[in-house]
């Protein structure tokens, strides 16, 4: 059911403890992405990144040896002013691959995963933006922010061997577009996305191509205060796709095969601060992911995930000004559906735990072990349960 997640939407905030924040933050916060502030809202809504320039921020995560994603939001102009955000990922190289996680195209020396359109729900891993490189543009425009966001990610492996003609590669590219009014109490995005791959075998004969390689998505939310300590956000996306398979020359005996994806998620969140330096954040909705599969000379079938209702709920308080305690969990209520045939359905918890650290103009968000509560740090228990102290550590640093 985890690998089937793979649209829907992560939110991001900052309307918290901590002037600047980051993509930790927010997971730990309960997955509650969807209805808080935070500079990673840039990633959902690119309007956004005309809040938060003159910032450096890098991710890492226990699935990757260094940081996986590092960049930076650079101010131009004073009269007119627009940022610039340059990012750089190292999350592996790419494969095509279909919604339910199957391999598209021959592509043994391509590797890992692929990224989607579609801001990645985050819901179980958190793996960045998932691209090799990507570039924010925003500015004002009368009364409005806007924002453009281009991702590019490419892998490619060809043989030096003098009778070995293989070749592949795989490109994808993505487009967003964000616009969010100068009060700041809305926001809406477009993200694009389409990739085609190369797919050689060792004669040099062509096997297979892309037949049908997009992605699409629509969201957007509404911040609605309903007094100084209560701010209700109801939230909305929309996602589809389409990912085929066409085999070409010697190999077009083999089936083609297409993923057609539709994707919406519903839901409503609440902001609340009972008192100075304390944020409770609690969401609530619906999500389907539907997924059909079409292959030549067989019929087409269906299958769902759908997760109703789904929670996620999230606090954080200042223990020190320099030091913020944060812990959240989530709970999907889901159901699984193939055709008539068979379903299931299962409830899926998940704790989180962390603190981030506030040292002038760093920003340090770490991702914990909840068993660290009762083991304690195993550098001063001597436990072995836990091989990693943090799951994921972010850093942003306000430059200006």
């Amino acid at each position: 059911m985890k690998k089937a997640i793979i649209f829907a939407l992560a939110f991001v905030t900052m309307i918290g403890v901590s002037a600047m924040a980051t993509e930790t933050r927010t997971v730990v916060m309960g997955q509650n992405n969807h209805i808080m502030l935070d500079d990673a809202n840039q990633w959902l809504y690119p309007s956004r990144v005309n809040n938060y320039p003159n910032i450096a921020s890098a991710e890492a995560n226990w699935n990757y040896d260094d940081m996986y994603n590092v960049g930076v939001n650079w101010k131009f102009g004073e009269e007119n002013p627009w940022v610039l955000g340059t990012y750089f990922s190292s999350n592996g190289e790419y494969y095509p691959q279909g919604y339910s996680g199957n391999s598209l195209g021959n592509m043994s020396y391509l590797y890992y995963g692929v990224p989607s359109v579609a801001p990645a729900k985050q819901q179980y891993v958190t793996n960045g933006n998932g691209r090799s490189f990507d570039l924010l543009y925003g500015r004002k425009l009368g009364t409005f922010n806007f924002g453009f966001g281009l991702g590019y990610n490419h892998a490619s492996y060809k043989s030096e061997e003098t009778d070995d003609q293989t070749e592949e590669a795989f490109t994808q590219y993505t487009i967003s577009l964000g616009v969010t009014p100068d009060a700041g109490n809305w926001d809406v995005a477009l993200h694009f996305a389409m990739g085609s791959w190369t797919d050689k075998d060792a004669d040099g004969e062509e096997q297979s191509e892309a037949d049908g390689y997009t992605d699409i998505a629509v969201l957007g939310r509404y911040f609605h205060k309903m007094n100084n300590t209560v701010t209700i956000v109801p939230h909305a996306m929309l996602a589809t796709g389409s990912r085929g398979e066409k085999f070409t020359g010697d190999y077009e005996a083999n089936s083609d095969y297409k993923e057609k994806l539709t994707s919406l998620e519903l839901g409503v969140g609440m902001n609340y601060t009972p008192v100075t330096n304390v944020l409770a954040v609690l969401d609530f909705g619906f999500w389907q992911d539907k997924i059909k599969y079409e292959m030549e000379g067989q019929e087409d079938e269906t299958e769902s995930w759908t997760s109703m209702p789904y929670w996620r709920l999230g606090v954080e308080g200042e223990v020190f000004n320099w030091m913020d305690v944060r812990a959240g969990a989530t709970s999907d209520w889901g159901g699984y559906k193939w055709e008539d045939n068979y379903k299931y359905g299962s409830i899926m918890n998940e704790t989180y735990f962390g603190v981030g650290l506030n040292f002038n103009r760093l920003h340090i968000d770490t991702y914990m072990d909840p068993e660290i509560l009762l083991d304690g740090f195993n550098f001063i228990s001597g436990s072995t349960d836990q091989d990693d102290l943090n799951f994921q550590v972010s850093l942003l640093y306000e430059m200006f």
